[in-house]
């Protein structure tokens, strides 16, 4: 009784101030190095002379993001006791991506294409594992009132961390260059895991029992899951936003600098205007997913995301977006 009464009192001191910094620097920690993928990466490659064929195939670097759910369950049932149940893979895997960063800062797209995707590949694995068990850390740690503030920093997290992955990696990438752009990111990632490597791991607000018989049994899950007549349209709804909602976006990036603008003047153009604009977009689409529920939400933005893209298409073709660009120039 007086251990649990010490637990709840070590609970109590844990204030929503602490938890939201930890929280903050963890999901930053997973989009900065995103963003360089996602929108630096991209243009990079175009700019030097990569066709649009081969830049497509970076949607496949989104796989491990869109299929982790298959395997999320052996990250919650393994840990090393000292570490913690979440410590155990959080900051470890941080560092494996920071060493990821390490060794492609010597493997530049135009001299080993074959090889940075590999890396690449094996990062995005990394940071999907990583982000199951920062996931299920601050379910554990946030109280079902502190939760829409755990929200909230997850989705500000995304467009920060793209910001400085992407944008300001896009300016300052011509002056610095490739080694030293991915040396910066690894040493950004390092100094993002302090505070989860340096704090004693918060002890969940939700009491776990002692295994019952099911969880044996728990082996059979994914195939039960798999077995399901619904979980095909389910695992449909998984993929497809995940791998093409970033491909289309990624291909975007290489479109603008086919219209003249060099990666310097787009990331300037991100920084100022595309990642501002998103963060304002999350706060709507996050109040207007409170006043109308999922289905009308998810019919409402899938509509528009089509919308969106042909109208690129159509503003490409007809060169609106060249002409745009010029005026703004001459101005």
């Amino acid at each position: 009784m007086n251990k649990r009464i010490r637990k709840t009192a070590e609970r109590k001191k844990q204030s929503i101030a602490f938890k939201a910094m930890l929280l903050t620097t963890m999901y930053i920690c997973q989009t900065i190095p995103v963003g360089f993928i996602v929108t630096c990466l991209p243009v990079i490659l175009r700019h030097q002379g990569v066709s649009f064929r081969s830049i497509g195939f970076l949607f496949l670097l989104q796989v491990p993001w869109a299929l982790k759910f298959l395997y999320a369950s052996w990250i919650d049932r393994f840990h090393v006791k000292r570490l913690g149940r979440r410590k155990t893979w959080i900051f470890p895997l941080q560092w494996i991506g920071a060493g990821i960063f390490l060794v492609l800062s010597s493997a530049p797209p135009n001299h080993s294409f074959g090889l940075m995707f590999l890396l690449l590949l094996c990062f995005n694995t990394v940071m999907a594992t990583n982000d199951i068990a920062v996931d299920g850390y601050a379910t554990d740690i946030l109280s079902p009132e502190e939760r829409p503030w755990g929200n909230t920093i997850q989705s500000g997290a995304r467009p920060v961390g793209m910001l400085l992955g992407g944008g300001l990696t896009l300016v300052l990438l011509n002056s610095l260059g490739w080694e030293t752009v991915c040396i910066l990111l690894a040493v950004t990632i390092l100094v993002l895991s302090l505070p989860v490597v340096l704090h004693r791991e918060i002890p969940s607000l939700y009491s776990r029992e002692a295994p019952g018989p099911e969880v044996g049994k728990s082996k059979s899950g994914l195939t039960v899951f798999l077995k399901r007549p619904q979980t095909g349209w389910q695992i449909l709804f998984l993929l497809l936003p995940t791998l093409f909602f970033f491909n289309g976006f990624q291909m975007r990036m290489p479109l603008l600098t086919d219209l003249g603008m060099s990666p310097g003047d787009i990331g300037k153009m991100l920084i100022r205007v595309g990642y501002p604009a998103g963060f304002l977009g999350t706060l709507f689409w996050g109040w207007f997913y409170h006043r109308v529920g999922p289905a009308v939400f998810l019919r409402t933005f899938g509509a528009l995301s089509l919308l969106l893209t042909g109208f690129t298409i159509r503003a490409a073709w007809a060169g609106m977006i060249s002409r745009f660009y010029r005026r703004g120039r001459a101005a």
